[in-house]
């Protein structure tokens, strides 16, 4: 592949680089030089039905070892971004002589010191005394385990932040720096211990086509599983306007219309997801007692779906400062990627209307998802937040949410040490 580089007004340099693709072990295999042959094996002669491993996702997560949730397997690459939490410097070899070596490597933290660690999130204390009333809590994903089965996530995300209050940090960062999201319901937690007397949702409207409206009444008057059930059953839902819970396919067969792109689209009522937990308020009614003007959220503009309904929930709407980091010099950059909602696989969506029996009649029969001819997949949007309840652009274009409240840009140092970072935004406090 040829790469053509310049760096400011210097002549371009052109490189010929060749490339080889080994794909990872969880997932595919053999090694391919060439596009051709890559299709051919990876994805069109493994073609296969996706969609019914999605069809009782519920079942299999309970099924699990010790009845936690069962965690999908990920790339390598995946599995970096959301482990970044967990900063582990690996100890180096003792010497022959037996005693302990010194090591030489660069750690990536020096300037601050971990207090402790969960599945989503990792606790650090700044160094210095010019610092030492300010924390940071890497929030690297909301890959919580589902409450219904465990609630450790969800516990030990709450004490990570008490140990930090408890060793007198006044002033936190939250970076959420490469978090591509996770639990919706994680994410209305996480807004909830923070600002427990306000709403923790955004709220949202689904795509409500006249196929989806049919589905909706098959889905809504079946034995109700809830979130075991279908994403078309209304009762999962809570009408914004009166907080009471659908009871019929009424969310969808008495929704709005809006012009989209040129089009007349038809969505739901307005709504958010049910959500409680049982393990609160936590033993002692402890609360975090930080104000909006005591933290700062840090990304480098990856922040994604609940990371985002996280960020901007509380940039949007209580106040908090953002900082993204990297792009382009003297150029706006979003804190976050795209802001939640909710999105489904293809497959997902099949094996959702393959679990209902739904067969679409007339014209809404050339709408019904199928799987895949290949071995690939998509991702739909199905559910839209607002900023506000009377906001009519969803959150995902609406441009005046988007800009950080502060742009830094990395250098050689920062760069390798995210630690760097913080101590420039905690200088701002």
């Amino acid at each position: 592949m040829d790469y053509t580089l310049q760096c400011g007004v210097s002549k371009p340099v052109t490189i010929k680089v060749p490339w080889r693709i080994t794909p990872s072990d969880a997932f595919e295999y053999g090694i391919f030089d060439d596009t051709k042959s890559y299709w051919e094996v990876q994805c069109v002669g493994n073609a296969h039905s996706d969609s019914a491993n999605f069809i009782n996702q519920a079942q299999r997560n309970k099924s699990a070892v010790n009845g936690s949730e069962a965690k999908e397997e990920v790339a390598p690459a995946t599995e970096f971004f959301r482990q970044r939490g967990k900063i582990e410097i690996a100890a180096p070899p003792r010497r022959s002589n037996g005693r302990a070596p010194t090591n030489d490597e660069p750690q990536v933290i020096t300037r601050a010191k971990e207090i402790f660690t969960t599945g989503t999130t990792a606790f650090f204390m700044l160094s210095g005394s010019a610092n030492k009333d300010k924390c940071v809590a890497v929030i690297s994903n909301e890959d919580a385990g589902d409450f219904h089965f465990q609630n450790e996530d969800y516990v030990n995300f709450f004490k990570g932040f008490q140990m930090l209050q408890d060793r007198g940090c006044k002033k936190l960062i939250l970076d959420m720096t490469n978090n591509g999201g996770g639990s919706v319901d994680f994410a209305y937690f996480v807004n909830k211990v923070f600002f427990p007397k306000e709403d923790a949702f955004f709220v949202q409207d689904l795509a409500a086509n006249t196929m989806v409206q049919e589905v909706a009444k098959v889905a809504s008057t079946k034995k109700y599983k809830g979130d075991d059930g279908s994403m078309f059953d209304a009762r999962r839902y809570v009408r914004f306007a009166t907080k009471q819970t659908f009871k019929d396919a009424t969310m969808f067969t008495k929704g709005s219309t809006t012009q989209r792109g040129g089009k007349t689209v038809s969505l739901s009522q307005r709504n958010y997801f049910e959500h409680s937990w049982p393990f609160l308020p936590l033993k002692g009614n402890r609360v975090l007692n930080w104000k909006p003007e005591d933290m700062a959220i840090v990304t480098n503009g990856y922040c994604g779906s609940a990371c985002t309904m996280i960020a901007t929930r509380f940039s949007v709407v209580h106040g908090v400062k953002t900082y993204a980091v990297g792009g382009i010099q003297n150029r706006d950059l979003s804190y976050f990627t795209f802001p939640g909602g909710f999105v489904l696989t293809n497959a997902a969506i099949v094996g959702d209307l393959n679990a209902l029996k739904f067969k679409p009649r007339g014209k809404d029969a050339a709408r019904r998802p199928v799987d895949l001819p290949v071995m690939a997949d998509t991702r739909l949007t199905v559910g839209e937040i607002y900023a506000f309840a009377n906001s009519t652009v969803p959150l995902e274009y609406d441009a005046q949410y988007f800009a950080a409240t502060v742009h830094l840009d990395l250098d050689t140092v920062s760069a390798r040490h995210p630690d760097q970072t913080w101590l420039k935004i905690a200088k701002d406090f």
